[in-house]
């Protein structure tokens, strides 16, 4: 019966093969470096959840009974709504959606901060995808 050689003592590869093996006569070519891409269209898409954060801690301070900068009962109403579904969900999806690197991709995060803005304007709360 043998024994295993410990991982500290493993075989060093060939010097001159690399550990990966590749088939015969094929060479790699380096890859370009990647170009940089504009941030405009992101951030601006971040203004919808900007608003929903900066209402949403508003909100907070009303349902604590604190002075707060903006004194609406229905932004203390939808504070969940804003938190959750405006700010969080709208920085995941942007973030989602650059991962994903396709145009269509920055829907969802334009329409979820459209929406937190829509909560706190004067529509109707079912305009707004609310209860």
């Amino acid at each position: 019966m043998s024994e295993l050689a410990p991982p500290g003592n493993a075989p060093a590869p060939p010097a001159n093969r690399s550990p990966r093996t590749e088939a015969p006569g094929i060479t790699r070519r380096p890859r370009p470096p990647a170009k940089p891409r504009p941030m405009g269209g992101r951030l601006a898409l971040m203004i919808g959840a900007g608003i929903a954060l900066m209402a949403g801690l508003d909100a907070a301070l009303l349902l604590l009974g604190v002075a707060a900068p903006v004194t609406s009962e229905r932004v203390a109403a939808v504070h969940g709504m804003l938190m959750v579904l405006g700010f969080i969900g709208t920085v995941i999806a942007l973030e989602r959606a650059v991962a994903l690197g396709k145009k269509w991709g920055f829907a969802a995060p334009a329409f979820m901060g459209l929406g937190a803005v829509a909560l706190i304007s004067p529509l109707p709360l079912t305009a707004a995808g609310g209860y």
